[in-house]
């Protein structure tokens, strides 16, 4: 069906199962916000995603630096998404002052971490309601 030109569209609150698509549109309130191959999309939030392994530190501390756009603890690591590419001596130093022995590690991003991102941005710039993601 692929080969001879055809495809099926896809709307899904699924992350896991949008990556497994070809192409993906990322839509606010039917507006597109992103189009392109899963695998592209995740790579724009690289240098951006950021795992620390901490008990101590809640999801609220950590959004509360200025560079954090998102914070989300999976058991005992935390998943940061920064609202800007740091590097890690930068992400040491600056999670240095607030908790002692943290280290964080870049990761590769999922296309989750990049509509995060791409969600973060467009609050900050005032634009974002919603979104939806629609595959082929």
């Amino acid at each position: 069906f692929h080969a001879e030109g055809g495809g099926v569209v896809v709307a899904t609150p699924s992350w896991e199962e949008a990556a497994r698509c070809q192409w993906v549109i990322i839509l606010d309130r039917g507006r597109v916000l992103a189009a392109g191959e899963p695998s592209g999309l995740a790579q724009t939030a690289q240098g951006h995603v950021w795992e620390l392994a901490t008990q101590s530190l809640t999801e609220e501390t950590l959004t509360s630096l200025p560079w954090v756009a998102s914070a989300r603890r999976r058991g005992s690591l935390v998943r940061i998404i920064s609202d800007q590419r740091v590097d890690s001596q930068a992400v040491s130093m600056a999670l240095s002052q607030v908790v002692r022995g943290s280290e964080a590690r870049p990761v590769e991003p999922t296309l989750e971490d990049a509509m995060i991102l791409l969600m973060y941005s467009t609050r900050a710039r005032g634009t974002a309601t919603g979104h939806g993601v629609a595959g082929i």
